[in-house]
């Protein structure tokens, strides 16, 4: 079995790498939507007004589960 050259395992490297970033951050950017609906709700209020409005035992407690 013939060894692929230096150049090409570096761009396939890189292409790996940049694909695994990408879906890595799209997958934190879901899981920041989940813990948002967790701790404000669905609604379709201004983000301000959400986090206003969220009574401080509903904030503790869902970001307690969460960091479990």
């Amino acid at each position: 079995m013939a060894k692929l050259p230096y150049t090409l395992r570096l761009c396939l490297a890189v292409l790996l790498t940049s694909f695994f970033a990408g879906l890595s951050g799209i997958l934190m950017h879901e899981l920041l939507n989940v813990v948002e609906w967790l701790v404000y709700g669905k609604s379709m209020e201004n983000f301000l007004t959400l986090v206003t409005h969220t009574t401080p035992i509903r904030l503790f407690l869902s970001i307690f589960v969460m960091g479990i």
